[in-house]
């Protein structure tokens, strides 16, 4: 099932760090960075078994979900002034 999980910033005079791989639930086996994209539609395809995670580093993107029993969208931005 999808959801939106918050992922811990630490914020301090040396920059924000975000730790990820002990947030996600799930073991993580592939990473990789989509960018400099236009307003393209990406993706349009199945995973029948795959579960992924999707972190929106800047900008922001909208994640469209069809599981065949539901279809839900879901709005990723950057959050700004982010703190632990």
């Amino acid at each position: 099932m999808a959801q939106v999980l918050q992922l811990k910033t630490f914020t301090g005079s040396r920059g924000n760090l975000t730790v990820i791989e002990k947030e996600i639930p799930f073991p993580i086996k592939r990473i990789f960075y989509i960018y400099n994209v236009d307003q393209s539609v990406r993706g349009k395809h199945r995973h029948h078994k795959t579960i992924q995670a999707a972190i929106c580093i800047k900008g922001a993107c909208k994640i469209f979900i069809d599981d065949n029993e539901k279809k839900r969208s879901f709005f990723l931005t950057v959050r700004r002034n982010a703190s632990s």
